[in-house]
């Protein structure tokens, strides 16, 4: 019975299946962790210390993206192309450039340099630690 089951090629090829199978799952394995071991490090948005700003960031962008570079006319007014549009959307863009402005300081001043000040002082503060670490031993 035994030599008429292993001549069957589905039990005579069992083992060599099953260990490729896990081979092939192994290597799934490695290739996925290798791929998120590598947007972990690379991505600055999974970091925690850049979080909060990142996203902080992400709505004064928004809120940049909202402002309307130009003005549409009313429909019932005639303007003249030379004098009153042309006065209007000069006027126009030139609030939204005050408010581009304002909000890209606000971004360095109150986003950035905040940032890069606790980046800094956490990286500091990891080199004091190995530094410790390597005084005890």
């Amino acid at each position: 019975m035994f030599n008429v089951l292993t001549s069957m090629k589905f039990f005579k090829h069992y083992l060599i299946g099953k260990v490729f199978a896990l081979w092939k799952g192994n290597v799934r394995f490695k290739m996925y962790n290798r791929t998120r071991q590598n947007l972990a490090r690379n991505l600055i948005q999974t970091r925690p210390a850049f979080l909060s700003n990142f996203m902080d960031i992400q709505k004064t962008l928004y809120e940049m993206q909202s402002q309307r570079t130009y003005t549409v006319p009313k429909a019932g007014k005639a303007f003249e192309l030379v004098g009153d549009f042309v006065e209007q959307q000069k006027t126009n863009r030139e609030a939204v450039k005050e408010h581009y402005n304002a909000k890209v300081d606000e971004i360095i001043s109150k986003r950035l340099a905040p940032l890069v000040t606790a980046v800094g002082d956490s990286r500091t503060l990891k080199e004091e630690e190995d530094m410790e670490h390597a005084k005890m031993g």
